[in-house]
């Protein structure tokens, strides 16, 4: 008897050194690279180089890694400089409007828990999302992210300065807060991870403005969304994101600014058109609307905003509230953009101006995040706080 127990005593022992020295991906979250429809890329991250990171996936959940019906092999990369490896895993031939259950890891490492996701629709179906910028790892942050998160968004639409990173490998630890707080708050109540869809911010790269992409490491290796910075996500068949970069790691004119003309082309006949970027065209922070990158906006991307009838353009950088009156051709407009930001998901809101500029309907010293509901054409802007008061709307 004295053996049997010694002997259970010892299994018990191994089972929990191997829980230990296996404790599964130091983060998963989830972003596109493609089709919202039918991809999701799960990306996860290991402090050990892997041979076969793998994500095991289907319909339904199960308990066993042998159960799922489909595995994906990812693959992995070196994080410059540090001893971190990004594991991208992208999901493919999937079903729109569909859950999928999860695990992602690897046989060193070990695999997470069991999550979850939806894929976007392909047909028209109301769309839920939340967007906003200037994070940090505040205390407010992850309020607004919980707050965010309650309300069931399909995803997220992030502006920007999310970490405060600055591109330096000596602060790896705020990518982990942040992701960690991602990891913890960002899930639905029904159980459901958010996906992200993220914009460059000052706050990502090396000197701020004019850089190149190696100098936004984290951004462009933890994220991989498009090698250039600039790119276009769909989600569904009656939403385009544009999500632009504002100067810190491609100038505003040149190839980007042609390619959003000949974006705003090909897409311009979807419904609701949006627009991501950091820096904004209407500031609310007083003494910066001549700034060169505020200005650059305005040269390069505003008149293909008015040409295209854009709906809405998401604006960050300042930590402020803002709404702006509709506008075109920079002038009051029924018909014209709403712009909307001024990217304080977290950060200590600043002073805005003392009064109204003729371009503002409202603006507000007040942490936010923005949630956006799509119905047909018709769009439902609410500005949300840390305490889940809705303290300003706007429909379009």
């Amino acid at each position: 008897m004295i053996k049997k127990l010694s002997t259970i005593l010892i299994l018990c022992l191994f089972t929990v050194a191997l829980a230990a020295a296996a404790p599964g991906p130091r983060h998963v979250y989830l972003t596109w690279q493609g089709d919202t429809s039918t991809t999701m890329t799960v990306v996860f991250q290991t402090l050990t180089p892997v041979d076969d990171p793998v994500v095991y996936f289907g319909p339904d959940s199960h308990e066993k890694l042998s159960e799922y019906p489909s595995q994906t092999k990812g693959r992995p990369t070196k994080f410059p400089g540090l001893n971190r490896w990004v594991h991208f895993v992208k999901l493919t031939g999937l079903e729109p409007g569909q859950t999928y259950y999860f695990r992602a890891g690897d046989s060193k490492n070990g695999f997470s828990t069991e999550r979850k996701f939806r894929t976007m629709a392909s047909e028209s179906e109301d769309v839920r999302f939340v967007t906003g910028g200037d994070m940090w790892i505040e205390p407010a942050t992850f309020e607004l992210m919980k707050q965010a998160a309650s309300q069931s968004p399909q995803f997220a639409l992030v502006g920007g300065d999310m970490a405060y990173a600055d591109g330096k490998t000596s602060h790896i630890n705020f990518w982990d807060k942040w992701l960690d707080g991602w990891d913890k708050y960002m899930v639905t109540p029904q159980g459901y991870m958010i996906p992200m869809i993220l914009a460059v911010g000052n706050h990502e790269t090396r000197g701020g403005f004019g850089g190149k992409p190696e100098d936004a490491p984290y951004f462009y290796n933890f994220f991989k969304q498009d090698a250039r910075g600039y790119f276009s996500r769909r989600l569904g068949p009656d939403i385009i994101v544009y999500v632009l970069d504002s100067g810190h790691t491609n100038p505003q004119g040149g190839a980007q600014a042609q390619w959003l003309a000949k974006e705003m082309e090909r897409t311009q006949n979807i419904k609701n058109r949006f627009a991501l970027y950091h820096v904004p065209l209407y500031p609310s922070y007083p003494g910066v609307f001549n700034n060169p990158y505020e200005s650059g906006g305005r040269k390069h991307w505003g008149p293909l905003f008015d040409k295209y009838r854009l709906k809405a353009g998401f604006e960050n950088h300042y930590h402020t509230f803002k709404r702006t009156k509709p506008l075109r051709g920079n002038k009051v407009d029924p018909a014209g953009t709403v712009y909307l930001g001024d990217g304080c998901w977290g950060r200590p809101p600043r002073k805005v101006k003392a009064q109204l500029d003729w371009y503002e309907a409202k603006t507000a010293s007040r942490r936010h995040v923005w949630l956006v509901d799509v119905s047909g054409d018709k769009v439902h802007y609410r500005a949300m706080d840390p305490h889940g008061k809705i303290f300003d709307e706007y429909e379009n």
